[in-house]
């Protein structure tokens, strides 16, 4: 029987790399049963085989979560989850901490965290989750540390791009994403955003025009480079992005949710000469795989966001930011990054607590010792589950395979729920087997 039921959302990579290395570390080191499955497998998986306990990497990041952590509470099933947006900001706690779950009621049995300094944040304003707040350091990040990566020579000729010696990636900020459909982000603002000012947003709006043109002045001024663009992974519109009028520039690689997908942010990060971005997470990452970072702050650094800019080099205009790519090829590294490796080391435990590649392991060990000895009562579980959601999920599940539907359809909305590659689980289960120790 299943000890450890394990639900995510398909096709997101980043939630993959934080729950895989954890899931697979309790099967090997602990010798416990865990299966994996979608949201719309859940409550078949669920009704099939009771587990003890329910494994996510997020709970709050989106309604299906809450109704699912709601539902294994009321069945008796123990709760874990672990924390996918882990470097909590005093100005938007709330936003990080409860997303979806608006009754701001923590019905996990535990919380697991990135670090410390998100855990204080949380139990000065919620003194009372004390007992459910746990520490792991930042799961995700471990795959620096245990993963091979792809070189740049195997990933130019694979793509028939051997005529390029340099290659600059560059990430997509996700807030740009939402910032220009007035109506759109005025909901989306105040569910998450509400710390931000009207100057701030509008400083936002600003720089992503002045981004576009100088991003797009930078490629066409630079044809000998390779400039990969990473859209963020909620990006479904292009011009929705500070890329808007680079895709078409014949020295781009366009890497998002429906081309060149086989290659991984980490891949490309890792394949990368420097890493440039408007504000992103990715840096960290970055540093991890020892590779500078510049970020493009066309009005300033004078706005709220996440710590870690403070170890990037930081530029305000094209010419600034031509002068640290130039000096970084003609000398091998940029001196304002190298002068400010303190502040990177300090990022880094202030982010990830951890960065020895041992975060799926404490993040297993907690989990370990929240599993019961015993399963949920029969009939309590069973009378209480809810079997017309299982039907409508089914029938959705059925009517997705089906021919017809997809021979008429015009709308992708289910495809979010079912994984564009049927082997997506076996998958990242055997990038990770062999670096996941039993001892």
């Amino acid at each position: 029987m299943v000890d450890i039921l394990n639900v995510e959302h398909p096709n997101y990579d980043r939630d993959r790399h934080i729950i895989t290395p954890v899931y697979l570390y309790l099967r090997k080191h602990y010798k416990f049963n865990v299966k994996t499955c979608y949201h719309e497998q859940a409550l078949w998986n669920l009704l099939i085989y009771k587990p003890k306990l329910l494994l996510m990497s997020y709970f709050h990041g989106a309604p299906q979560n809450v109704a699912l952590v709601e539902l294994c509470h009321k069945l008796g099933v123990k709760i874990v989850t672990l924390t996918t947006e882990g470097n909590y900001q005093r100005e938007n706690l709330d936003g990080y901490l409860w997303g979806w779950k608006q009754d701001k009621i923590l019905l996990n049995d535990v919380l697991v965290l990135w670090n410390e300094r998100s855990k204080g944040l949380v139990l000065e304003k919620y003194p009372e989750l004390e007992d459910k707040i746990k520490v792991s350091g930042g799961t995700g990040f471990d795959r620096y540390k245990l993963l091979k990566y792809k070189s740049k020579e195997e990933f130019l000729q694979e793509n028939g791009l051997s005529q390029y010696k340099k290659v600059i990636g560059i990430a997509s900020w996700g807030i740009f994403y939402h910032i220009e459909d007035e109506e759109y982000f005025k909901s989306f603002r105040d569910r998450y955003l509400g710390h931000y000012t009207d100057e701030q947003i509008e400083m936002h709006r600003k720089d992503l025009n002045l981004m576009r043109k100088i991003y797009h002045d930078l490629i066409a001024d630079n044809p000998d480079t390779l400039f990969i663009l990473r859209f963020h992974p909620l990006v479904r519109n292009i011009d929705q992005s500070e890329f808007k009028g680079c895709t078409e520039l014949p020295n781009v690689f366009v890497s998002n949710h429906e081309i060149n997908i086989n290659y991984k942010i980490d891949d490309l990060i890792a394949l990368s000469d420097l890493w440039l971005a408007y504000d992103s997470g990715t840096a960290i990452e970055a540093w991890l795989l020892d590779k500078p970072t510049v970020l493009l702050n066309p009005s300033g650094i004078d706005f709220i966001r996440e710590s870690a800019y403070v170890g990037s080099t930081i530029v305000d205009s094209k010419e600034e930011l031509e002068r640290s790519i130039n000096e970084f090829y003609e000398s091998g590294k940029i001196s304002d990054f190298e002068n400010k490796i303190e502040e990177r080391e300090r990022v880094i435990e202030e982010v990830i607590q951890y960065s020895d590649g041992k975060n799926h392991q404490r993040a297993a060990k907690i989990t370990s010792e929240y599993l019961p000895e015993s399963r949920p009562n029969f009939w309590a579980y069973y009378r209480l589950f809810p079997y017309k959601r299982l039907l409508s999920q089914r029938i959705r599940y059925f009517l997705y395979q089906s021919w017809i539907y997809n021979q008429f359809r015009r709308s992708t909305a289910l495809d979010y729920w079912y994984p564009k590659d049927k082997m997506e689980i076996k998958n990242y289960e055997k990038l990770y087997d062999k670096y996941i120790s039993e001892s």
